[in-house]
């Protein structure tokens, strides 16, 4: 990954440089052969330190190729260059460069203190004297004359000058001559060949690649504007009319605004946009790119195109997903129902599946690099094109929840510094991309990518605008001091099971990640464990449905979690690889009729597990075996609720609440500690404390107050409606018909079924969430019953909410459709 930053770097090191030539000088002729880009700049005088003082590079100091750049900057360092200089980064092989400087000679050019003249050597190569030094371990070669030097850190470049210079042949570039004219000799310019720009650009994004093999234009050429807040690129690309090079396909197109930002949703690490607008035009260019008489040159998609706009690619970790902005949505539908077939209907949006996969490549292979598509689907005035369905369903997603681009504070105030038109857009999101390449490159190539901070550059982006001859370029990369104040929801995943999903999905821990696995059983009793990006990590069948919520235990005490639950006939307990943690594969004749209970009263992790077969109650320790001295082994009726363990000050309470209406508050023993004489209309409620009383809310609502002595107080509700209710911490949530009581802040919400409610509660942080199963929308609101941003947002059933792993971020987890599960990342 030698240059996979590279621009960056040089962005960097001109970030002092910004005074103007004293004079011009032609050294343009010393250029080397298969140089791949070529940096000039007016004024050296500040490049020694600026390696060390630009501030952008500070943020990739750590990375490879800041070091490899690092060790180099000797061959600069020994130089005092006065006038107008040269760094040209010389091919050496596809994924290889090295440096040669090229600069006007004047008399304090070279250091004349003896640290340099003693260590100075050269030697003869074909009548001329090429000069060598080694400074820290780097050798440095350069050749110098009363009117230029020429240095590079191989001695191979310099020879191939001199077997140059001396056959009469002149190696200048006509086409490099030309773009340096339409540079401005005020500021320095990056020039880039357009023979090696795809693999100059190869590992920065990958949709700068192209299918094509081709050359892509002759030089492109930018001016650099370096600002302490900003790096502005303008300048020109240059083709050749009479040539095969993809810029050709320009010609004719004019720029265009695009409307797209509202689709794109916020989790793209970037995208490309190719605004062609006249798609007669851009195919009659085609045809005469590829040899064709226009007359007899069809495309699979011609009848769609006729009502498109424009065409890109959007990239979301693996995934690619093309787009289409068109004019007539309706007329842009019915074309492509000719070849395609229905697939599935998702939110009331039609899936369709093509009957090829190759449309998009055969149409755009020289300017895109596009997949393979099988599905698309219709949003707006815009068509979106995919490998699968879950892509497009997450897409789908987002756009509703309005996880978009558009509604991200800091891509809006970096567009008001891009043009409105443009013929070809590239953006990209400077840290998705940075953690993108961390985890794709080598660990030699990617070293440092993950540590660099770009919090305050988050975005970039190249426009590229075709008008008369030329191509004109615009863009850079900008400081976004706009706080993102509002938290960003997105639909990361969505899974689709083997069957529909028998209970809710569920947030566990994951002890190797420090991140999340979601578990959840499908109908035919299949249990999953997903890892918190969607992959389904197994499935294991088991003996029947889980009862309730699956528990996680550290039976070994070693940090390593298993999963604890029961079904009807059998006690589970199941590492996190899928097998079975014996003795803990325990089958009952007699059926479980609560969820496993977990008690762990000293949080030792000397762990209880508490059985309920109707009235008949089990104790185990954490080897399996019975709890000797538990006494509390058979209830005078069957146990109605999973039981609970609260502790209220230095003492510790079981709570079995029973059909009969009784609750029996016993002590650790199972005798009985607080005797309470009354009945109760449970309601399903968990039962919480409040200071030194026991709380519980019967099924009309009404609010009971126990205290340790045994005393009822009990609060009739007026509503005589079903109530929820939730503690975590300090925090309470209450439901009484549409009226949700956080704490003491009321909010009344739209009338529907609601569900779920419950108080999450991580460090010093709580979120209230609340489904309502009528519309299929999760709500979920802070401490202080304010709806988060972005929210309510698609949930098919009560939610799970976690940390993501990073403390800034929590996933919510739910059923989405009715086989599939979705992960939601909030972005505080």
């Amino acid at each position: 990954m030698r240059n996979s930053i590279w621009v960056i770097i040089i962005l960097s090191v001109l970030q002092s440089c910004t005074s103007h030539p004293e004079t011009e000088t032609d050294l343009i002729h010393l250029i080397p052969q298969k140089t791949a880009a070529i940096l000039r700049v007016p004024k050296w005088q500040d490049l020694k330190n600026s390696l060390q003082s630009a501030k952008f590079l500070k943020s990739v100091s750590e990375t490879r190729l800041y070091e490899e750049l690092d060790q180099k900057r000797n061959l600069l360092n020994y130089f005092n260059p006065e006038k107008e200089s040269y760094i040209a980064w010389i091919a050496l092989g596809d994924d290889d460069y090295d440096l040669a400087f090229i600069t006007e000679a004047h008399k304090n050019l070279l250091p004349k203190d003896s640290s340099f003249t003693k260590q100075l050597n050269n030697y003869d190569y074909e009548g001329v004297a090429i000069n060598h030094i080694k400074i820290d371990d780097q050798e440095i070669y350069f050749i110098t004359n009363d009117t230029y030097l020429l240095a590079s850190t191989s001695k191979l470049i310099l020879e191939n000058a001199v077997l140059q210079a001396n056959s009469g042949r002149d190696p200048e570039d006509t086409s490099l001559k030309n773009i340096l004219k339409t540079s401005s000799a005020q500021s320095p310019n990056l020039l880039i060949n357009g023979f090696y720009y795809k693999s100059l650009f190869r590992d920065i994004f990958d949709h700068h690649r192209f299918q094509s093999s081709k050359k892509s234009f002759d030089w492109l050429g930018v001016d650099l504007d370096i600002e302490t807040d900003a790096v502005e690129l303008s300048g020109v690309l240059q083709y050749s009319k009479d040539s095969d090079q993809n810029a050709r396909l320009f010609e004719g197109l004019s720029p265009a605004t695009t409307n797209f930002e509202g689709l794109i949703p916020i989790s793209a690490r970037g995208y490309s946009y190719f605004n062609f607008q006249d798609w007669e035009v851009y195919k009659s260019n085609l045809a005469e790119y590829r040899g064709a008489l226009l007359k007899d040159f069809k495309l699979p998609l011609d009848d769609y195109m006729q009502y498109a706009t424009g065409v890109g690619s959007l990239q979301q970790e693996d995934d690619v997903i093309v787009f289409s902005e068109v004019t007539d949505a309706e007329q842009a539908g019915i074309s492509l129902q000719t070849i395609s077939g229905e697939a599935e209907i998702f939110r009331e949006y039609p899936i369709r599946k093509l009957n090829d996969s190759t449309l998009f490549q055969t149409a755009f292979r020289e300017l895109l690099n596009l997949p393979a598509l099988e599905y698309y689907i219709a949003l707006d005035a815009h068509f979106f094109f995919a490998k699968s369905i879950n892509q497009l369903k997450d897409l789908t997603a987002n756009y509703q929840n309005g996880a978009v681009l558009n509604n991200d504070q800091t891509y809006k105030q970096f567009r008001k510094n891009l043009s409105d038109t443009y013929t070809l857009e590239y953006y990209t999101n400077t840290s998705k991309t940075a953690q993108y390449l961390d985890q794709k490159l080598s660990k030699e190539h990617a070293k440092g990518l993950k540590h660099i901070d770009l919090k305050t550059y988050p975005h970039a982006a190249l426009q590229l605008s075709a008008s008369d001859d030329y191509v004109y370029i615009n863009g850079g990369i900008y400081e976004t001091p706009v706080s993102q104040k509002k938290s960003q929801v997105v639909q990361i995943a969505s899974i689709k099971l083997d069957n529909d999903l028998l209970n809710n999905p569920q947030l566990l821990k994951n002890y190797r990640t420090k991140g999340q696995n979601i578990l959840v059983q499908d109908v035919s009793n299949t249990l999953y464990q997903i890892n918190q990006s969607g992959k389904i990590d197994w499935k294991k069948e088991l003996d029947g449905p889980i009862l309730g919520a699956i528990e996680q235990v550290d039976l070994y005490k070693n940090g390593r979690l298993q999963y604890a639950f029961v079904t009807p006939h059998h006690f589970y307990v199941i590492a996190s690889d899928g097998v079975i943690v014996q003795p803990f594969d325990i089958n009952y004749k007699n059926t479980l009729t609560q969820p496993l209970a977990v008690f762990d009263y000293d949080g030792n992790r000397d762990y209880r597990f508490v059985i309920i077969q109707d009235n008949v109650v089990s104790m185990l320790d954490r080897e399996g075996k019975n709890v000797k001295g538990f006494k509390y082994e058979k209830a005078e009726a069957p146990v109605n609720a999973k039981p609970q363990h609260l502790r209220i000050g230095s003492k510790d309470y079981l709570i079995f609440p029973l059909e009969n209406g009784k609750l029996k508050i016993l002590s650790r023993t199972g005798d009985l500690r607080v005797n309470v004489a009354e009945k109760f209309n449970f309601s399903g409620n968990p039962i919480t404390t409040e200071k030194s009383d026991f709380v519980l809310i019967e099924a009309d609502g009404s609010s009971v107050s126990i205290s340790q002595s045994g005393k009822v107080t009990r609060k009739k509700s007026n509503s005589g409606t079903e109530t929820l209710f939730d503690r975590g911490g300090s925090i309470t949530a209450k439901l009484v018909g549409n009226v949700l009581t956080i704490n003491n802040e009321k909010n009344e919400l739209d009338l529907g079924i609601y569900s779920g409610l419950h108080v999450f509660t991580y460090g010093t942080s709580s979120y209230v969430a609340l489904t309502d199963l009528q519309t299929n929308r999760v709500y979920l609101y802070d401490a202080k019953a304010n709806l988060l941003p972005n929210f309510p947002v698609y949930a098919a059933s009560n939610v799970d909410l976690a940390h993501s792993g990073n403390a800034k971020n929590l996933l919510l987890t739910c059923k989405g459709e009715s086989d599939s599960v979705l992960i939601y990342q909030i972005n505080l």
